[in-house]
C-alpha cells in the first residue's frame, strides 16, 4: 500500500455579517499538490506569499466570489 503524505494549510472562513476576528479551518492536500503550489508561488508575479493565499484565491474564483 502506498504511503500518502499530506500538508496542512489554513483557509479563511468568514461567516456572513461576521466582522470580528477571522476564523480558520485546516485543509489537508496531497504533498505533490503542495509542492506545485510552492513552485507557483516562486514563479508567480501576482504577489502570493503562502499556500493559503493561493488556495483561497483559487476557491474564490471557483465559486465566482470577489476578495473582501
Amino acid at each position: 500500500m502506498s504511503e500518502r503524505h499530506f500538508k496542512k494549510l489554513s483557509l479563511t472562513c468568514n461567516g456572513e455579517g461576521e466582522k470580528m476576528r477571522a476564523k480558520y479551518v485546516n485543509v489537508s492536500i496531497h504533498e505533490d499538490l503542495a509542492k506545485k503550489i510552492d513552485e507557483y508561488i516562486k514563479k508567480s508575479k501576482l504577489g502570493f506569499r503562502s499556500r493559503a493565499e493561493v488556495v483561497s484565491d483559487a476557491v474564490r474564483k471557483l465559486f465566482g466570489e470577489k476578495k473582501n
